[in-house]
Protein backbone atom coordinates (compact mmCIF):
# COMPACT_ATOMS: atom_id res chain seq x y z
CA UNK A 1 0.00 0.00 0.00
CA UNK A 2 1.10 3.60 -0.94
CA UNK A 3 2.02 5.79 2.43
CA UNK A 4 3.89 8.93 3.03
CA UNK A 5 6.10 10.35 5.75
CA UNK A 6 5.63 13.76 5.28
CA UNK A 7 8.02 16.54 6.14
CA UNK A 8 6.15 20.23 6.25
CA UNK A 9 7.53 23.02 4.72
CA UNK A 10 7.48 24.80 8.01
CA UNK A 11 7.36 28.71 6.26
CA UNK A 12 4.12 27.70 4.80
CA UNK A 13 2.63 26.00 8.05
CA UNK A 14 3.81 29.91 9.64
CA UNK A 15 1.60 31.49 6.41
CA UNK A 16 -1.16 29.03 6.39
CA UNK A 17 -1.54 29.46 10.29
CA UNK A 18 -1.59 33.35 9.77
CA UNK A 19 -3.81 33.48 7.28
CA UNK A 20 -6.12 31.69 9.51
CA UNK A 21 -5.49 33.27 12.51
CA UNK A 22 -5.07 30.30 14.33
CA UNK A 23 -2.91 29.44 17.73
CA UNK A 24 0.71 29.01 16.90
CA UNK A 25 1.67 25.59 15.72
CA UNK A 26 5.37 24.39 17.21
CA UNK A 27 7.66 22.07 14.64
CA UNK A 28 6.20 19.52 17.62
CA UNK A 29 2.75 20.02 17.02
CA UNK A 30 2.86 19.74 13.21
CA UNK A 31 1.95 15.67 13.91
CA UNK A 32 -0.91 15.93 16.26
CA UNK A 33 -2.67 19.23 14.58
CA UNK A 34 -5.65 17.91 13.00
CA UNK A 35 -6.37 21.11 10.84
CA UNK A 36 -3.04 20.84 9.82
CA UNK A 37 -3.45 17.31 9.07
CA UNK A 38 -6.73 18.24 7.00
CA UNK A 39 -5.04 20.44 4.95
CA UNK A 40 -2.26 18.30 3.95
CA UNK A 41 -5.10 15.68 3.30
CA UNK A 42 -6.66 18.47 0.56
CA UNK A 43 -2.94 18.45 -0.86
CA UNK A 44 -2.37 14.55 -0.95
CA UNK A 45 -5.78 14.14 -2.80
CA UNK A 46 -5.38 16.26 -5.29
CA UNK A 47 -2.00 14.79 -6.25
CA UNK A 48 -3.57 11.40 -5.99
CA UNK A 49 -5.68 12.42 -8.69
CA UNK A 50 -2.63 12.06 -11.16
CA UNK A 51 -1.96 8.79 -10.27
CA UNK A 52 -3.49 5.69 -10.61
CA UNK A 53 -5.58 3.89 -8.11
CA UNK A 54 -2.65 1.59 -7.20
CA UNK A 55 -0.21 4.45 -7.24
CA UNK A 56 -2.08 6.56 -4.65
CA UNK A 57 -1.35 7.19 -1.06
CA UNK A 58 -3.86 6.01 1.05
CA UNK A 59 -2.24 6.76 4.56
CA UNK A 60 0.27 9.22 5.71
CA UNK A 61 1.76 10.46 8.90
CA UNK A 62 3.81 14.05 9.56
CA UNK A 63 6.87 13.70 11.13
CA UNK A 64 7.21 15.64 14.24
CA UNK A 65 10.46 17.45 13.57
CA UNK A 66 12.44 19.20 11.01
CA UNK A 67 14.66 17.37 8.65
CA UNK A 68 18.17 18.61 8.75
CA UNK A 69 22.23 17.55 8.22
CA UNK A 70 22.69 17.84 11.52
CA UNK A 71 20.15 16.12 13.00
CA UNK A 72 21.27 13.45 10.28
CA UNK A 73 18.38 13.04 8.34
CA UNK A 74 20.16 14.58 5.34
CA UNK A 75 23.42 14.32 3.59
CA UNK A 76 25.33 17.60 2.81
CA UNK A 77 24.00 17.68 -0.68
CA UNK A 78 20.72 17.82 0.64
CA UNK A 79 19.60 14.18 -0.36
CA UNK A 80 17.48 11.93 1.92
CA UNK A 81 19.34 9.46 4.17
CA UNK A 82 16.46 6.67 3.51
CA UNK A 83 17.48 4.28 6.17
CA UNK A 84 18.38 7.02 8.83
CA UNK A 85 14.70 8.10 8.25
CA UNK A 86 13.03 4.52 8.06
CA UNK A 87 15.09 3.77 11.35
CA UNK A 88 13.93 7.27 13.91
CA UNK A 89 10.50 7.03 12.14
CA UNK A 90 9.58 3.29 12.39
CA UNK A 91 7.04 3.68 14.81
CA UNK A 92 5.12 5.89 12.63
CA UNK A 93 5.56 3.85 9.85
CA UNK A 94 4.55 1.02 11.81
CA UNK A 95 1.22 3.18 12.59
CA UNK A 96 0.61 3.83 9.29
CA UNK A 97 0.72 -0.21 8.28
CA UNK A 98 -0.93 -1.25 11.22
CA UNK A 99 -4.00 -2.71 10.55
Amino acid sequence: MPAALIQVNYDFVDAWVNRRDLTFITIADTASNQSLSDRIQEEVTEANEKFGHWEQIKKFEITPDEWTIDAGHLTPTMKMKRKVIKEIYKDLIEKIYRP
